[in-house]
């Protein structure tokens, strides 16, 4: 297609060819190193492999109102809406691999929520998530299975960040939290057959993002996320093999 005075025109004369020598887009666009790093500090742009859910309010995302951060503010939408919720993540493109963030929120009405996810679409999602309940700040793990919605854990925070971490294989999404110098607490789990397309139906494949959601109405203060890790397990490496002699024997 190319534009010729404001107008589209298709091929030659309207017609195209079976094959076609056109001008590409690089595979990799985001980075020199044509790689997706393992961990993101937040102190420079957003690559292109990260993506939002439709289209983004954009006024809900800042790397500048705290520096080495991600700030994200809740919109009333969720993650178990059709909507635009603020949302940012990864593609889940291997078996093994750990998804990891720390997220600093001290939320001040019940509802309001931030944390990470594993998300399907918006029937089927897990997350691991900082909330407000009847006044106390509490961590929750939920899962969403269709229409089943249930809270399957929740404890009480103390004040300042909090680690949240899946890790996750072929069969499951297991997450974790700890805050100071704790080492990670299990805190709940999910299986991965229920995010799988045969499961869930088709949408965008698996993504483990950040998030944050008032629940109704906007958040009245914002997360901020340090960092995010995506790393690849040396499992995937081993399963690889695996397969290989397989199809040699």
């Amino acid at each position: 297609v190319k534009w010729e005075k404001g107008w589209p025109v298709v091929g030659l004369g309207g017609f195209i060819k079976p094959v076609m020598e056109v001008d590409g887009l690089p595979l990799k666009p985001w980075g020199p190193d044509a790689e997706e790093p393992e961990h993101v500090d937040f102190t420079q742009p957003l690559g292109l492999f990260w993506n939002y859910l439709r289209n983004p309010q954009r006024e809900n995302y800042s790397l500048d109102e705290r520096p080495g951060y991600l700030r994200l503010k809740g919109a009333a939408g969720t993650v178990a809406e059709e909507v635009s919720p603020t949302f940012l993540g990864r593609r889940q493109r291997h078996f093994h691999v750990i998804a990891e963030t720390l997220v600093d929120f001290e939320p001040q009405v019940d509802g309001e929520e931030a944390g990470l996810t594993s998300y399907m679409n918006h029937k089927h999602h897990y997350e691991i998530a900082v909330t407000m309940k009847d006044g106390i700040k509490k961590l929750i793990f939920r899962r969403q299975i269709g229409t089943l919605v249930k809270v399957e854990n929740e404890v009480a925070l103390g004040e300042g960040p909090v680690r949240l971490s899946a890790d996750v294989d072929k069969y499951w999404y297991r997450f974790s939290y700890a805050q100071g110098k704790e080492e990670l607490t299990p805190f709940g789990e999910g299986e991965v057959q229920y995010l799988s397309t045969e499961v869930g139906g088709a949408f965008t494949g698996v993504y483990l993002a950040m998030y944050a959601a008032g629940n109704g109405k906007a958040c009245t203060v914002p997360a901020d996320f340090d960092y995010f890790l995506y790393h690849i397990k040396p499992e995937e490496f081993e399963d690889e093999k695996d397969s290989m002699l397989d199809l040699d024997d």
